[in-house]
């Protein structure tokens, strides 16, 4: 049985993509806004959340920090089009983000930095 990941954008077309850059290395499920996200990490938990950082009405380091407490094991990766946000930087420091990967970026380049994420995620003890 594949492990699961929660997508996370506003944009059904980067869902899309984002699920295609999986390759099917993972059963997605996915959810267009921080409040269906967070229904879903409320019912179960997955090995990996990929959101984006900007949405409409909230933002994904906020998703990340409330995902945190409730499935401390879980990688927890930021998309986003900025880097030199002071916010996304802090969230970095802080252990709610595991990585932040900058777009654009190429699927495999991406799928990596996931797979990468999701092992190191698993090995770290519970927060």
């Amino acid at each position: 049985m594949k492990s699961r990941v929660l997508l996370v954008d506003d944009d059904p077309d980067v869902l899309d993509w984002l699920e295609r850059a999986l390759g099917g290395v993972y059963s997605v499920e996915r959810a267009e806004s921080v409040a269906a996200a967070e229904t879903a990490l409320s019912r179960e938990a997955f090995v990996a959340l990929i959101t984006d950082e900007h949405m409409p009405g909230a933002r994904g380091v906020a998703l990340c920090a409330r995902a945190r407490l409730l499935h401390p094991q879980m990688a927890r990766i930021l998309v986003s089009g900025f880097s030199d946000d002071p916010t996304l930087r802090a969230a970095l420091r802080s252990g709610d983000v595991h990585r932040l990967v900058v777009k654009p970026v190429e699927s495999a380049i991406l799928r990596d930095v996931i797979e990468a994420t999701v092992r190191a995620a698993a090995m770290k003890p519970s927060e």
